[in-house]
Order: C-alpha cells, then sequence, then structure tokens
C-alpha cells in the first residue's frame, strides 16, 4: 500500500500553482460563488455536477481541492490514527473517494462506506476504488440523515467539510436542522466506543474553538463524550490561509 504522498501523486492530485489556479477560476467564474453557497449548505446536487467534469485530467472538484494538498495530507495521516485493520467505517459525504480509497487500503479486513448524496460524484468514487481491485469498500447514494446502515454497527465516523458552516449557534442547532438530523444519525450507528471525527475551518483559531465548544455541548446531550481536538494551519497555493481543526468525539452512552 502507497503512503499518503504517493497515493495522492498516483491520483494526480497534485498541488496547483498559483497562476494555474487564477486561470480556471476565471475560467469557471461561478466557483467561488458556490462554494460558499455550498459552506452555507445551500447548494444542490447539480453543483456536484457541475464540479465533477475534467479539467487536466482530474475533475475540477479534485482541481479545486488540490489547492489544499498539505491539508489534505495533515487531515488524512491523523485520520488514520484511528483507523485499524479489522474496523468499520463511514466516510459521510465523500464525494469522489479520496479518502475513502485511501483508507480502504488501511482497513484490510475491516470495511469502508462512502456516503453521498450525488450519484455523479459516488460514480467517480467507484471507477476510482476499481482501478485498485479494493473489495472492502462500497459507494452508497443517500443522505447523511438517514444512512442505510445497521445501528451500533460502525468503529468510525468521519466528516470532512460536510458540516460546519458558520451560523450562529441558535441556527446551527435549531429543530429540524440537517446538522442535528446528522449528528444523531452518526450516533445511532457507532457502536459503543466508536469515534466520530468531523472538521472545522475558519480564518482564526479563536472561531474554530469557539464552534468546537459549541459542538462539544451538543454532542455531550447525544450521547457522545471524550472529546479532543487537533488543530492545523494552511496557506493555499492562491494566498489564502485559514485555521483546520479535526474534532474527536466517542460514543460513551
Amino acid at each position: 500500500m502507497s503512503d499518503i504522498k504517493t497515493y495522492l501523486d498516483e491520483e494526480g492530485f497534485v498541488e496547483s500553482g498559483k497562476e494555474e489556479v487564477k486561470r480556471v477560476l476565471a475560467q469557471y467564474p461561478e466557483i467561488n460563488q458556490e462554494f460558499e453557497r455550498m459552506r452555507r449548505g445551500e447548494s444542490t446536487k447539480d453543483f456536484y455536477d457541475f464540479m465533477s467534469q475534467m479539467v487536466g485530467g482530474i475533475s475540477l472538484y479534485d482541481f479545486l481541492k488540490s489547492r489544499s494538498r498539505s491539508l489534505v495530507e495533515w487531515r488524512v495521516r491523523e485520520i488514520s490514527k484511528y483507523v485499524n485493520g479489522g474496523g468499520k467505517i463511514v466516510d459521510a459525504g465523500c464525494g469522489m473517494g479520496l479518502e475513502a480509497v485511501f483508507f480502504a487500503q488501511l482497513a484490510e479486513e475491516g470495511g469502508i462506506t462512502g456516503v453521498d448524496s450525488s450519484e455523479v460524484m459516488l460514480n467517480l468514487a467507484r471507477k476510482r476504488a476499481e482501478k485498485r481491485g479494493l473489495e472492502n469498500l462500497r459507494f452508497l447514494n443517500a443522505d447523511m440523515e438517514s444512512l442505510p446502515i445497521e445501528g451500533s454497527s460502525q468503529d468510525l465516523v468521519y466528516c470532512i467539510e460536510s458540516l460546519y458552516d458558520n451560523r450562529p449557534k441558535g441556527e446551527i442547532f435549531s429543530r429540524g436542522n440537517d446538522e442535528m438530523g446528522r449528528l444523531h444519525e452518526f450516533r445511532r450507528v457507532l457502536r459503543m466506543g466508536g469515534k466520530l471525527i468531523f472538521t472545522l475551518t475558519s480564518k482564526t483559531e479563536d472561531s474554530c474553538n469557539r464552534a468546537a465548544e459549541c459542538y462539544e455541548e451538543i454532542l455531550d446531550c447525544l450521547d457522545y463524550g471524550n472529546f479532543s481536538r487537533t488543530k492545523g494551519y494552511h496557506t493555499v497555493a492562491d494566498g489564502a490561509s485559514a485555521n483546520h481543526m479535526l474534532v474527536i468525539a466517542e460514543a460513551v452512552r
């Protein structure tokens, strides 16, 4: 099995230079606007169809994600600490399966289930997995609020950039909000002692900390505990920078 650096190279996931990023963004001026909508939870499946088109041999989605290759490497290394050979794992909001395919190679006798609401993205994820002949990886078209997975059956659920949307606490956790539904559902499928890991991103470390505290307060009411945080900082190819955090919680009740 290749390490994360080699794996990303093999997948054509090469960090783009500033000028190349500027060229692509100029070619697709709606990208930044659509990414903002996605962060606010307003994106549609049509957006993912749009992002699946190919640029230089990889999808537009992967091309833009590759602006933050060092961030991807950092997240994968940190999550890898919780992946064991026989564990069952859910990638909630798996997109094109970049991380799921890598973790499937680590899981060996375990199994990875990638879940996403975009069938277009899942088809690309399946092709990525097929190239490596993986038999312990499946992809399901489903909403994260209603996972077609047996309760108390999973050792790890991770969710990359599919929860935090920068809304105030009262709005994030209002009744009926998707955030609450997802957190409930993740707890349902986790076994006792299983881990939930999700990402937070903000321009300041203080903002990340406040968001983490907000989530931990709510997760405590949903039978999670033993919280921890791992922090990182990253500057992308076009000069933008942000603070990143992984929040880890355990199913305790």
